[in-house]
C-alpha cells in the first residue's frame, strides 16, 4: 500500500536528520577542545613571563612582544569565542529546526497511520470489494467481501494473489485494453465482467479501477468490483415481463400505442403496424404529423393536448381509414400514466374495432325498418284488398250488362285491367320479406316492388 512506502520515507528522512544533528554536535565539541588548548597556551605563555626577571633591553622588548603576543592570544581567544558562539547558535537553531521537522514527520506519520486506519474500516464497511495491486497486479490489499466473494483467503493473497485469475480467460484481455486505456487518461467508467470464484464458479461483476502512479511511473491499481448477480437476475426477469407482454399486446387484435408527454409515440403493437402501414421501429419518436394527413394529424394532437391538460381518461368514437384502404370504425380509450416521481410521463391508448358492430346496428335499423315497411304494406294490402274486391264486381257486372258496341265498355274493361293490376301489386306487397330501391323522380330512392316480391319467390 502507498502509505507503507510513505512511512519507510519518513523513517529515513528521519535517520538523515539525525545524522546531521550528531555531525554538529561534533563539530561543536571540535571548537571546544581548540579552545581549550589555546587557553593552556596562553597560561604557558604567562607563567614563562613571569619567571623571567631581566631588567635590560632586550628583556624589556622579550616583554612587550610577550605582551603583544597576550593581546594577540586575547583577542585570538575573543574571536574563538564568537566562533563558537555564533556556531552554537546556529547549531541551536539546526536543532530547533530538526525537532520541528521530527515533529512535522511524526505528525505526517501519525495522519498517514489514521487514514490508513480510516481506509481499511471504509473498505470493511463498503460492500463491495475493495482491494489494491502492485505493477504486476497481484493483490497488496482487499478487504473481507473480496474473500467472501470469491473464495480466497488472506494466506493466498500474502503467497501471491493474480488479480486477473478472478476473470474469466475470455475477458482477461479486454481488461487490459481496458486498463491501458484508462492508463492513458480515458474516463471509461465501471466495465461489466464475468468474474470467475476460487472453485472456478462464474457470476456477473462491474469492475472499476484506476491506474497508481508515482513520478511518471505505474506502481500499482486500485479499484472496486461489484457483485451484479442480483441485478442481472432482476433485468433478466424485467426483460421477460416485457417480452411477455409485448407479445401479449401483439395477440390483441386492436391497435394499441404510448406516446410521451411531447405526443411522440414510444410503442406499439403488430395490429398499430397495420393500422399505420409502418413497422415499429419507424413508428417510435414520431409524431402524428410524420404519419397521417395535416387534418387527421389536427384531430389526433387536439385530443391529446385536451387529455394531458386533464390527465385521466378519454373515450370517443372515430371512423379510421387502415393504410390497405379498409374503413373501420373504431372507439378511441386513451390513458394518461405518470412516472414514479408523480409527474405526467404520457398516454396510451387502444382503438377497439367496432365496425361489425356498427354494421350490425346498420342491419338491425334497416330490419326495423323493413319490418315497419312490410308492417305497414300488410295494413295497406288488408284495406285496399276489400274495397278493390267490390270495385272488381261491379265492374265486372257492369261489363257482363253493357253491349260490346258501347263505347263505354272500353272504359270499363280499362277498369278492370287496373283493378287486376292493383291486385297485383297487392300481391306483391304481400310477399315482400326484403327489398330493394330504386331511383325516383331523379333525387329520392322508393322500393322496387317487383324486385323485392321476385327476389322472396327466389
Amino acid at each position: 500500500m502507498s502509505s507503507i512506502n510513505d512511512k519507510k520515507r519518513i523513517s529515513t528522512e528521519l535517520v538523515a536528520l539525525g545524522q546531521g544533528l550528531e555531525s554538529g554536535r561534533i563539530e561543536l565539541s571540535n571548537a571546544a577542545k581548540q579552545i581549550r588548548q589555546c587557553l593552556k597556551m596562553m597560561e604557558a605563555c604567562m607563567e614563562a613571563a613571569t619567571t623571567v626577571c631581566i631588567e635590560d633591553q632586550e628583556v624589556i622588548a622579550e616583554r612587550e612582544r610577550r605582551f603583544r603576543a597576550e593581546e594577540e592570544l586575547s583577542k585570538y581567544r575573543k574571536h574563538l569565542e564568537e566562533l563558537v558562539e555564533e556556531r552554537t547558535s546556529e547549531l541551536e537553531a539546526i536543532n530547533d529546526q530538526l525537532m520541528i521537522k521530527i515533529s512535522e514527520r511524526k505528525k505526517v506519520e501519525e495522519a498517514l497511520r489514521e487514514s490508513e486506519v480510516r481506509f481499511r474500516d471504509l473498505a470493511e464497511l463498503l460492500p463491495v470489494v475493495v482491494y489494491e495491486t502492485d505493477h504486476r497486479l497481484r493483490l497488496t490489499f482487499a478487504n473481507n467481501k473480496a474473500f467472501d466473494l470469491f473464495g480466497y483467503s488472506p494466506e493466498d493473497m500474502e503467497v501471491g494473489l493474480d488479480a486477473l485469475s478472478m476473470i474469466v480467460p475470455e475477458d482477461r484481455n479486454r481488461v487490459m485494453e481496458i486498463f491501458l486505456r484508462r492508463l492513458q487518461g480515458e474516463e471509461l467508467g465501471a466495465i461489466e465482467y464475468t468474474g470467475m470464484k476460487k472453485d472456478g464458479s462464474t457470476f456477473p461483476i462491474l469492475l472499476h479501477n484506476v491506474p497508481i502512479q508515482r513520478e511518471g511511473n505505474l506502481v500499482g491499481a486500485r479499484g472496486i468490483v461489484i457483485d451484479i448477480t442480483r441485478q442481472k437476475r432482476a433485468e433478466e426477469k424485467s426483460q421477460n415481463m416485457l417480452n411477455f407482454l409485448q407479445t401479449l399486446i401483439n395477440t390483441i387484435p386492436s391497435p394499441i400505442f404510448c406516446k410521451d408527454v411531447n405526443g411522440l409515440y414510444q410503442d406499439c403493437n403488430k395490429e398499430f403496424e397495420d393500422y399505420a402501414g409502418f413497422k415499429k421501429e419507424d413508428i417510435v419518436g414520431k409524431s402524428v404529423y410524420d404519419m397521417y394527413p395535416r387534418g387527421v394529424a389536427d384531430k389526433y394532437h387536439e385530443k391529446d393536448l385536451a387529455l394531458f391538460a386533464k390527465p385521466g381518461r378519454q373515450i370517443y368514437e372515430h371512423p379510421i381509414t387502415y393504410a390497405d384502404g379498409s374503413l373501420h370504425d373504431v372507439i378511441v380509450n386513451k390513458a394518461t400514466y405518470l412516472n414514479a416521481d408523480g409527474t405526467l410521463a404520457g398516454l396510451v391508448g387502444v382503438m377497439v374495432d367496432i365496425t361489425e358492430r356498427k354494421g350490425a346496428e346498420r342491419e338491425r335499423y334497416r330490419n326495423e325498418k323493413l319490418q315497419g315497411v312490410l308492417e305497414m304494406a300488410g295494413a295497406v294490402c288488408h284495406e285496399l284488398n276489400q274495397p278493390m274486391q267490390i270495385i272488381s264486381g261491379y265492374s265486372e257486372l257492369l261489363l257482363t250488362n253493357t253491349a260490346e258496341n258501347e263505347p263505354i265498355q272500353v272504359k270499363i274493361a280499362t277498369i278492370n285491367k287496373q283493378i287486376q293490376r292493383m291486385g297485383d301489386i297487392l300481391e306483391k306487397l304481400m310477399k315482400i320479406r326484403d327489398y330493394e330501391t330504386q331511383d325516383y323522380a331523379g333525387f329520392i330512392r322508393i322500393i322496387d316492388i317487383s324486385k323485392s316480391s321476385a327476389k322472396d319467390t327466389e
